[in-house]
């Protein structure tokens, strides 16, 4: 499955979530830099007008910057989209492998189409974050009735690899990543600190040094470095993508000796019921303060 054959909706949520994630963390790199420029520029034994201009400006970027990520909210926009495209996408899943409530012929696109419409009107307020072109697309593409058209033993296979088997590798991934990006910001976080204490050691033999070692810009980076870690939450999610990578590996052994359409459909709705409730504790995570 590629991601021009699952329905209009995902492909529209899908790309605006990623949008606003983009947005969302673009602007607090950029004011956490603010930050640390300012305190930059507030540090120099420089004395003139332009100067102070030039910490008065960017102080007014800081603030405006400010305002502007609160009013738009992109990572509520981030988060609440995601949240439609991966509806979409297991009620896809669901669709294609024939699992309960689409098992039968004569109804099953109905309710999907139904469940489409009804996900669309609860979420209308995100239809500003949508990328109009991706309307024009088939809700159900040539992809997905293929596969749905498919003998039981196919679908097992299709299931078990592009759905099982990508999950399992995209937690696995993130795991690693935020392990790596955790442990790097958290090293930038103690070396700040360290160096700043190394200056403060200095200071108390050499006072009339106060002024030209930037105690307060080792100190903003180390607080900005500690920021972003709580933005990101790279410990937090590190921990629980490789949890979950480990929970999905217990459950696509459980659908091996499946034979029937019954105990296979149960097992498709038991596996997206898994990734669902995933993506549900993973979005409880960001909407904590």
């Amino acid at each position: 499955m590629k991601r021009e054959d699952y329905p209009g909706l995902y492909q529209a949520a899908d790309l605006a979530s990623t949008r606003a994630q983009k947005y969302y963390f673009r602007f607090i790199r950029f004011y956490l830099l603010l930050l640390i420029v300012g305190t930059v520029m507030d540090s120099l034994t420089i004395q003139s007008k332009g100067l102070a201009l030039a910490i008065v400006a960017t102080l007014l970027t800081t603030l405006f910057t400010s305002i502007y990520v609160a009013f738009k909210r992109y990572d509520k926009a981030w988060y609440n989209c995601r949240a439609v495209a991966e509806s979409v996408k297991t009620m896809t899943w669901r669709y294609m492998m024939k699992a309960q409530p689409y098992e039968r012929e004569e109804v099953a696109q109905h309710f999907f189409l139904q469940g489409l419409r009804q996900l669309l009107s609860k979420n209308g307020d995100l239809a500003e974050y949508f990328d109009s072109g991706s309307a024009t697309r088939n809700a159900i593409s040539q992809q997905i009735t293929s596969i749905r058209g498919l003998p039981l033993n196919e679908r097992k296979v299709i299931y078990s690899r592009d759905r099982i088997d990508e999950q399992q590798c995209w937690y696995s991934k993130r795991a690693s990543e935020n392990k790596a990006q955790g442990s790097r910001w958290f090293a930038i976080m103690c070396a700040a600190q360290a160096l700043a204490l190394f200056c403060g050691l200095i200071l108390i033999s050499k006072p009339e040094w106060w002024n030209r070692i930037p105690i307060s810009v080792l100190l903003v980076l180390a607080s900005s470095s500690l920021t972003w870690m709580q933005t990101r939450k790279h410990q937090e999610h590190s921990t629980a993508y490789t949890l979950a990578a480990h929970e999905i590996c217990l459950l696509k052994s459980t659908g091996e000796n499946i034979s029937n359409e019954d105990a296979f459909s149960a097992f498709v709705n038991d596996s997206e019921n898994a990734f669902s409730r995933e993506h549900t504790q993973w979005q409880a995570r960001r909407e904590i303060v």
